[in-house]
């Protein structure tokens, strides 16, 4: 018996790629998925299951976007090994040039503890359940699905929503949302896969590990099964967030890379979230 490694990661439509494409199957792609622009506190929503308020949790607390990272199946049967995992969160600004043109710049965030002072990402390892996700939303054409942004449940990457606006109404990218509302009260779908792992503030296993991720997990999985990672943004507000006081005189090099970054962009907000899992079968 042949054994088969895989590693699913996450891609998604990136709005920078207009006609400029990413690879020459004429995809506008990139690695991980993009944030909305809209700032969790006043765009995101929580709908309670049963309609009422949540006595003692303020609304904005429970703002937050709903991401489905990356997936695997397990079959009737079929018996698989998840060896690793990895992270990926980036935080950027969408600049104008003098020709009109956006020009972004991006960077990944490496410090584990680092978070903005009114933003955070939270990861989320869990086990959908047999049979393939069964008792999951099916996963049905929603009212305003686009590529990457799907109604409550999706088996490939996406910004899962139960109801959300996005303008102008032609626009073919979830990035701009003005209202926004997740699925299942913002929470992850299933069960712990792991004690310790259902919920992850930190970046333990970067993106940029080397080998780490290869072989961070050990853990035998028999189907049927489904394994989801999914992400929970809180994203930033520039306009009211908090800023850094900075001391006269300064030196950058005390100053974590993603605080430096601000110094330099201090609109950035959060750009991409994404993650893999490395899976033998």
């Amino acid at each position: 018996m042949l054994d088969l490694r895989s590693e699913i990661i996450t891609t998604g439509i990136d709005e920078q790629l207009q006609l400029v494409g990413s690879d020459p199957y004429a995809h506008i792609e990139n690695v991980g998925l993009r944030v909305p622009f809209g700032p969790t506190a006043t765009v995101g929503k929580v709908a309670p299951l049963d309609g009422r308020a949540f006595p003692g949790f303020p609304g904005p607390l429970l703002n937050r976007y709903l991401f489905m990272l990356c997936a695997f199946n397990v079959n009737y049967k079929q018996c698989a090994r998840l060896r690793g995992w990895r992270e990926l969160v980036t935080i950027g600004t969408k600049q104008t040039s003098d020709a009109g043109s956006p020009r972004v710049v991006e960077q990944e965030v490496l410090s584990p503890f680092w978070k903005f002072a009114d933003g955070n990402v939270s990861f989320h390892l869990m086990d959908m359940g047999p049979p393939g996700g069964q008792g999951l939303p099916l996963t049905l054409r929603g009212p305003i699905d686009l590529n990457n942004f799907k109604f409550r449940w999706a088996s490939s990457p996406a910004l899962l929503y139960d109801t959300g606006t996005v303008m102008p109404a032609a626009d073919l990218f979830y990035v701009d949302l003005t209202t926004y509302v997740a699925p299942n009260q913002g929470k992850p779908y299933g069960a712990p896969l792991i004690p310790g792992m259902s919920v992850m503030y930190d970046l333990r296993t970067p993106w940029r590990s080397g080998g780490l991720p290869w072989h961070a997990i050990d853990i035998p999985i028999t189907g049927p099964r489904t394994v989801a990672l999914f992400a929970s943004v809180r994203q930033t507000n520039p306009a009211t967030r908090v800023a850094l006081t900075l001391p006269l005189p300064i030196y950058p090099e005390g100053l974590s890379p993603e605080e430096q970054f601000l110094l330099n962009f201090p609109n950035a907000i959060y750009w991409r979230v994404g993650g893999g899992l490395i899976v033998d079968y």
